[in-house]
């Protein structure tokens, strides 16, 4: 195996010399070559891949993890934070959740109102166009 001084002499860590048939040096080609290996360096990220939104979640997300990769493994005391967070979480077993829930008012189904309706087979309300014929 040759020293490193005599590695460095033979042109070790050098770049690559292209040359033409003639044998001359490329010299743009040398420059394109090394324009294009720092532009494949760095990623491109497009902005347009998701929505903002998303991109926002993502953000949080990340400045969550941060937080908590920042803090102790064991806790013996909850902080402030994460007793807001276990609070705000909601539980399927939980009787006051239904009581604590906002329930959305969005718009509904317009009611039949008219004289009442005849009965059917199924106990079925008439739409609301029904006009009792």
């Amino acid at each position: 195996m040759p020293s490193v001084q005599g590695a460095a002499s033979l042109g070790a860590g050098e770049d690559t010399v292209y040359r033409d048939r003639k044998g001359r040096k490329l010299e743009m080609l040398n420059e394109m070559m090394k324009t294009e290996r720092g532009a494949t360096n760095e990623p491109v990220k497009p902005t347009w891949g998701s929505g903002l939104a998303q991109q926002r979640t993502k953000e949080e997300r990340r400045e969550y993890e941060r937080r908590e990769g920042a803090g102790p493994v064991a806790r013996y005391e909850i902080g402030a934070d994460l007793d807001a967070e276990k609070r705000a979480a909601m539980r399927w077993d939980d009787p006051m959740a239904q009581h604590l829930s906002k329930k959305s008012s969005g718009p509904s189904k317009p009611k039949y109102r008219g004289p009442p309706p005849p009965p059917n087979r199924f106990d079925l309300m008439p739409g609301y166009r029904w006009d009792g014929v």
